[in-house]
């Protein structure tokens, strides 16, 4: 289910999604597909293009593969790693693994991330879909509540788009609890 509203339209051969602080900090970057400009990717490689109805999924570790994130034993010890290598961090989830995205009424998970990793990390990205309804997951990787007021995401392509997170939105919003989602359509 949705957890706030933001029509995104991302390209589907390639972009960039960021998650901006309110002091304009970038927390995590994903670069995906075609980049024109690699430095757009962390690691200034760019995690690969999903097919249609696919989505890019953070790993929960460095050696967690589709099988293991996908009903497997890693489908549950959360989406923590930011090696800084969208390449490497990220798996493609087919469409038929993509029942609906993890938001915030979805059970917890644990995961364990270094001490000084982001703890807010986008998790996941569908954004080539045949129905034109894509959407962003974020997670919060440590244990802790972290305030997302007013954080921004900015997604590229053709076009720059800003969605802001509102401020006192209510308990779906505003923390934004320990090893839990929040998911943008």
């Amino acid at each position: 289910s949705t957890d706030t509203t933001y029509t995104f339209s991302l390209d589907e051969t390639g972009g960039f999604v960021g998650l901006i602080s309110p002091d304009e900090f970038l927390m995590d970057k994903v670069g995906y597909g075609s980049l024109t400009d690699p430095s757009l990717a962390e690691g200034g490689s760019p995690a690969p293009a999903p097919p249609v109805d696919g989505s890019l999924e953070r790993k929960a570790y460095s050696d967690s593969t589709p099988s293991a994130m996908v009903g497997g034993i890693d489908s549950t010890k959360g989406n923590g790693e930011d090696s800084n290598n969208n390449s490497a961090d990220f798996i493609i989830r087919e469409a038929a693994d993509n029942p609906d995205p993890q938001n915030s009424s979805s059970p917890t998970e644990t995961s364990v991330i270094d001490a000084n990793a982001n703890s807010i990390v986008i998790n996941e990205i569908l954004y080539n879909t045949s129905s034109g309804n894509g959407w962003i997951e974020l997670y919060n990787a440590s244990s802790t509540a972290i305030s997302i007021d007013s954080w921004t995401i900015k997604a590229a392509t053709t076009t720059a788009q800003i969605y802001t997170i509102p401020s006192n939105h209510g308990s779906i919003y505003g923390d934004l609890a320990g090893n839990s989602f929040l998911v943008i359509y």
